[in-house]
C-alpha cells in the first residue's frame, strides 16, 4: 500500500489476509469418534471435551496431522515441549501413556499406536486393523 491510505482499504485488506490464511485448511480433524479442533486447541469425543494438557494436546495433534506416519519419540518432544529447560527421557512416555488414559476414559481406546523401537502413530482411516 502507498500512503496516503484509507482506513477502510487497510481493514478490507487485513481482513483478506486472515480469510486466506484461515480458508487455507479444516480447523478440524476425524479420527473416528475423536475430534480435535486445532483452531482452539480442543479435543473432543461425541461432544464431550477431554481435558487434555498443553503437552498432550500437542502430541495428539502432530500426531493427528501425520496420521500413518510413525513419529519419534525426540520430534514428539520437540513439538510438546517449549522451554528452555532440559527434560528427562520419559516426558513423552508418560505424557503418551496420560493421553491414552484420557482417550481410553472417553471411550476413544487405543488412537494413539506404538511402534516399538520407532515411535508412536495414528493409522491411517482405512487401514484400522480387527
Amino acid at each position: 500500500m502507498i500512503k496516503p491510505f484509507s482506513f477502510d482499504e487497510l481493514c478490507a485488506r487485513i481482513g483478506t489476509l486472515i480469510r486466506r490464511r484461515y480458508d487455507a485448511k479444516n480447523p478440524l480433524i476425524e479420527i473416528g469418534g475423536l475430534l480435535l479442533n486445532t483452531a482452539i486447541r480442543e479435543a473432543r469425543h461425541c461432544k464431550t471435551v477431554i481435558p487434555l494438557t498443553p503437552g498432550e494436546y500437542a502430541i495428539l495433534e502432530f500426531l493427528a496431522l501425520n496420521r500413518g506416519r510413525v513419529i519419534s519419540a525426540e520430534q514428539l518432544l520437540d513439538v510438546s515441549h517449549n522451554s528452555d529447560a532440559t527434560p528427562s527421557e520419559n516426558v513423552v512416555q508418560v505424557m503418551v501413556c496420560n493421553l491414552r488414559k484420557k482417550l481410553a476414559a472417553s471411550g476413544d481406546a487405543e488412537v494413539v499406536k506404538t511402534r516399538r523401537g520407532y515411535g508412536y502413530y495414528i493409522e491411517q482411516a482405512g487401514n484400522a486393523s480387527a
